[in-house]
Order: C-alpha cells, then structure tokens, then sequence
C-alpha cells in the first residue's frame, strides 16, 4: 500500500498508527484515543519531537506563563507529528474547511487529555493512558454483520 509507506517514512514510531486512523477515518474517538495513547508516550518518554516543540516556544517570548508554554508545545507536537505529515491525504479527500474543521474538533476533544498529563507532570508523575473498557465478548458476537453478494 503507497500510502503505508508515506506514512512510514514520515510519521515516527509512536505516532505512526494514530496518522493512519487519522488519514483513513478523520475525528472519530478510535482515532482520538490513538493520539491521546501516543501523547503519553512522547510526554512520558519525552525525545526529540517534544524537545524541539518546547525549545520553540521558548523563542516565542516571555508573553506566556510556563504553563501556557508547555500547553503550547505540546499541541505543537500533535500538529507536526500527526496532523500536518498527513494533511496532504486529507485534503485529497475533503475540501480545506473541512478538514480545518476536523483538526479543530481534534484539538478540542485531546483538551481534557492535555490537561491530564500537564497535571500529572507538574505533580512530578508520569503521564498514563486512561484504560478503555473493553467489549463484552457475547455482545461482539451477538452483533449482526451485513454481507452483501
């Protein structure tokens, strides 16, 4: 698949599943529990990617406080790590507000998750994932599937 390969030579490790979902699906919540996943890694492990995001901000001025600063570094590195190597795929598919308004919608549904992990590491912990409940398996099997011939 061609667009496998782009996406594995320009999305890195952690954030190479949640591209996927992001370029086949758009905002569905799979695809928001997949970066919210990721997120945690990149704030847990930190690397590259964050260092370079933080450093940015850091040139940015002294006009926000270091919470603001973190904030801002940390969408920054959803954006250049999962929505900008993508865009290009997505705007195949749909027209430039459309797709402005999925990264919006993105954006505002990982609050909560950005929140959660600055808490965490200004309490000096490290940021996890929430676990997500997994189906019942009788409801799994129980459900029907339309075939079509």
């Amino acid at each position: 698949m061609p667009d496998r390969d782009f996406i594995s030579t320009h999305v890195r490790s952690p954030w190479r599943s949640a591209a996927r979902l992001w370029e086949r699906e758009g905002a569905t919540s799979a695809t928001i529990d997949r970066i919210a996943e990721a997120l945690a890694k990149v704030l847990r492990d930190g690397g590259l990617d964050l260092e370079r995001a933080r450093a940015e901000t850091q040139r940015s001025g002294n006009y926000f406080s270091p919470d603001e600063r973190e904030r801002l570094a940390v969408q920054l590195v959803i954006h250049q790590a999962v929505l900008s190597p993508v865009r290009g795929h997505r705007l195949a598919a749909l027209d430039a507000a459309a797709v402005d308004q999925e990264e919006r919608s993105v954006m505002a549904a990982l609050s909560p998750h950005i929140d959660r992990y600055l808490t965490a590491l200004a309490e000096g912990r490290r940021p996890r994932v929430q676990r997500r409940p997994r189906p019942d398996l009788r409801q799994v099997l129980d459900t029907s599937v339309a075939i079509q011939l």
